[in-house]
């Protein structure tokens, strides 16, 4: 089926398609099925995805973002888990509400360059994003908030300054993860290694502090 930029579609079965490196940019996508579709290098620019299905449930074949343009795309209230978004352009990408476990989004390029600095854009929030890939990720002042990220896949990420508030970081990998004035208020996590990460800055509740020094094997009392 021929996409059309600039058009909306609902309740369409796009299921198993190949729209690698097509034009889809400024496209609205309401309750459509994607299951193992291919969007490999495609432009997705301001495309709007609300209650759309990427994976079947009688299927491990789920679709592909690989490569591709999504600048301030928005994904609201999807079925994304096991989907492909590894070395997709994504600056200004927003996930809402979404199903992502298992997703991957390791090496994925949300900056915007200006002048001699990088400024990152990604929002994520209330998504379940457990066993998800963001590893080798330039996420600096982003918003991931509200998120469950149990066993999530966190090296070599550059988390500092970013959003990080009251979500689940239980069992996640953080090898060589900055996390340098992140907020963490409110977030649940087990095992934060005080010796090899970088915590100056980070933002945390009094009543946070035994699970961040359990690591340590310290015992806090009361006076």
């Amino acid at each position: 089926m021929d996409i059309n930029i600039g058009e909306g579609y609902t309740n369409l079965d796009l299921s198993n398609q190949d729209f690698s490196s097509q034009d889809l940019s400024d496209c609205t996508f309401t309750k459509c099925q994607f299951a193992g579709s291919l969007f490999r290098s495609a432009n997705l620019t301001n495309c709007q995805f609300d209650q759309c299905q990427f994976i079947s449930t009688d299927s491990d074949n789920p679709a592909s973002f690989a490569w591709a343009t999504l600048r301030e795309a928005v994904f609201s209230q999807c079925e994304l888990n096991m989907v492909l978004f590894n070395h997709c352009q994504g600056y200004d990408l927003s996930f809402k509400e979404c199903q992502m476990q298992g997703a991957d989004l390791s090496l994925a390029d949300f900056k915007m360059p200006v002048g001699n600095m990088d400024f990152a854009a990604l929002t994520l929030t209330d998504c379940n994003l457990s066993y998800a890939n963001l590893s080798n990720t330039f996420l600096v002042g982003c918003k991931l908030a509200n998120n469950r990220m149990t066993e999530c896949l966190l090296d070599f990420a550059d988390l500092s300054d970013a959003d990080l508030s009251n979500s689940e970081l239980f069992n996640v990998s953080a090898r060589n993860c900055k996390l340098q004035g992140a907020d963490l208020r409110g977030t649940q996590f087990n095992n934060l290694d005080l010796k090899s990460l970088d915590l100056e800055g980070v933002r945390l509740y009094y009543s946070q502090l035994p699970a961040l020094v359990h690591g340590l094997n310290l015992v806090l009392e009361e006076e």
